[in-house]
């Protein structure tokens, strides 16, 4: 692995936040706001998500020994604190170099100002943050988000290594300041945004087009199997720096032990002289051996123009209208994730990363502890 890899990769785990597992929500049939503070899911968890990690995440054997009679991280009835802190230990097979990092440590306030309105906080280790007001009670259980925030966008996962994440800019520093409307009736969570189109940024210097961003989901359970829909868009107009994002997901759980999720993602960008684009697939698995016990895979594809390298060799037919290269990545991760007492997360995950050259071999094992509230 080279530099230029290696610094690629530092600045994807330097996250300040990361997301909820929608594993969860299509094992337990439920959805991402019954456990997050944030209806559309990702960090905080409300008094049902602290009960739910308590009660039916981490191993029973320990539960007796380890866990309080009461616990509740609410101060009072109107402010609650949470955190959420991973710690990385990360070898690669190349140069056999490994690394202790600190990828994640997010402190989350929540703090209620009357009975419809709700201010939140989420601040990481580093530069990134939330902050947002939050009012439910809208009409057909809808709510209304006005701040700095992740958009609503595919599926929210606990990796944002992951190439439907991290490539289209919805991965590290992806907040971005605007409002977001949600509607929830019956088994669908519908959602529209406008945002700077200014992700890790303040919204400066100020712009005349802002991004819009659409996300629907249908969520239902029958007999023995949970299962999802969905898809989202995202389009920044700006001439010089034109995306446009389209996103089709699903997912299903059965017997609620094995679960499949699916997620395309097309991102397409316009660079002045030429239009950029990207294709990404994921499709991962969960198989829940007992509980607090998960055996995990998943399989990424990610192709992709290069106008510009001249160091990778393609056959002629991978070579495009204008010259373009298109490239495709492929990897596989293989592990479990294991939860020995509440609060608490072990995933150990190896990486095989396949590279448009066999020349390049640079897959990786991944160690990581996972503290929560």
């Amino acid at each position: 692995m080279n530099r230029k890899i290696i610094f690629a990769l530092l600045i994807v785990l330097n996250s300040n936040s990361l997301f909820a597992l929608p594993l969860f929500s299509l094992r337990s049939g439920a959805s991402c706001q019954s456990c997050h503070i944030n209806p559309t899911g990702k960090g905080m968890r409300n008094s049902f998500g602290v009960s739910f990690s308590q009660d039916e995440l981490p191993l029973q054997m320990f539960r007796a020994e380890t866990e309080f009679e009461e616990f509740t991280p609410k101060l009072n009835d109107f402010f609650t604190i949470g955190f959420d802190a991973r710690t990385l230990f990360y070898q690669n097979s190349e140069n056999k170099k490994s690394q202790f990092f600190q990828m994640q440590g997010d402190l989350y306030f929540d703090l209620k100002i009357n009975k419809v309105v709700r201010l939140y906080f989420d601040k990481g280790l580093r530069d990134g943050f939330e902050l947002f007001a939050l009012a439910k009670n809208l009409p057909a259980k809808g709510f209304l988000k006005v701040g700095q925030f992740t958009p609503s966008f595919g599926i929210k996962t606990d990796d944002h290594n992951t190439w439907t994440r991290s490539e289209i800019g919805f991965g590290e520093r992806s907040e971005d300041a605007g409002l977001e409307i949600g509607f929830a009736p019956d088994d669908f969570l519908i959602t529209a945004g406008i945002f700077n189109g200014n992700p890790g940024g303040l919204g400066f210097p100020p712009k005349k087009s802002k991004a819009v961003i659409l996300r629907t989901e249908y969520q239902n359970s029958f007999s023995f199997l949970n299962f999802m829909l969905g898809g989202s868009y995202y389009l920044m107009p700006e001439f010089a720096n034109k995306r446009i994002v389209k996103n089709y997901f699903g997912g299903f759980t059965i017997d609620k032990n094995f679960t499949l999720m699916y997620e395309f993602v097309n991102l397409k960008t316009n660079l002045g002289f030429f239009d950029d684009f990207k294709d990404i697939n994921n499709l991962s698995m969960h198989y829940q051996v007992t509980t607090g016990f998960d055996l995990r895979y998943s399989f990424e594809t990610k192709t992709m123009e290069d106008h510009i390298s001249s160091e990778i060799q393609l056959s002629p037919s991978n070579i495009l209208h204008g010259g373009a290269k298109e490239i495709k990545y492929t990897r596989h991760s293989i592990g479990f994730s294991v939860y020995p007492v509440s609060g608490v997360e072990i995933l150990n995950l190896y990486r095989i990363n396949l590279e448009p050259t066999t020349q390049i071999e640079n897959n990786e094992y991944q160690l990581v502890f996972h503290f929560f509230i």
